[in-house]
């Protein structure tokens, strides 16, 4: 049976209406909107992650003191230099993410970093990188190296 919670006014969520746990569980989140990097950080025990945090999602007083939080937040606070260079930093190096948003990742904290030569300054790329048709990255391999081998055929002639 699924845990009925009273009727609330929709504008506020008391602090009394929530247990510590979950009050910490607020806080941690809004550091970087990671619900499971909350939870770890809140005192979860990795062996309940998932069943907590699916607990905690799905909580309506917690989403809605979620979004009262951040609609009162400092956005300055919220959106550091430091937090954007996290967010393409666990972009880049995140083998699941697809490869055009761990290159746009890289590009964007290489430029921040000012790691372009004299060459690419002032240079700016569409954002987009195009791949034909390729449905895996073996597919993408395949395709490269065609291109590659009818190149070479021609430099030859």
């Amino acid at each position: 049976m699924a845990r009925q919670f009273p009727p609330r006014n929709e504008d506020t969520v008391s602090s009394k209406d929530l247990s510590a746990a979950e009050l910490r569980f607020i806080d941690e989140f809004l550091i970087d909107r990671d619900p499971m990097q909350a939870a770890l950080r809140t005192g979860v025990a990795r062996i309940n992650l998932k069943k907590r945090v699916a607990q905690w999602m799905g909580d309506p007083r917690i989403i809605r003191a979620i979004q009262l939080k951040t609609d009162t937040c400092d956005l300055d606070k919220m959106i550091s230099p430091q937090r954007i260079m996290a967010g393409f930093i666990d972009v880049a190096f995140d083998r699941t993410a697809p490869s055009s948003a761990r290159n746009s990742a890289l590009r964007e904290l290489a430029a921040i970093k000012k790691m372009y030569g004299e060459d690419d300054k002032g240079r700016q790329g569409s954002g987009v990188l195009l791949v034909p048709g390729a449905v895996s990255l073996a597919d993408w391999d395949q395709l490269a190296q065609l291109a590659q081998d009818r190149l070479k055929q021609e430099v030859k002639k």
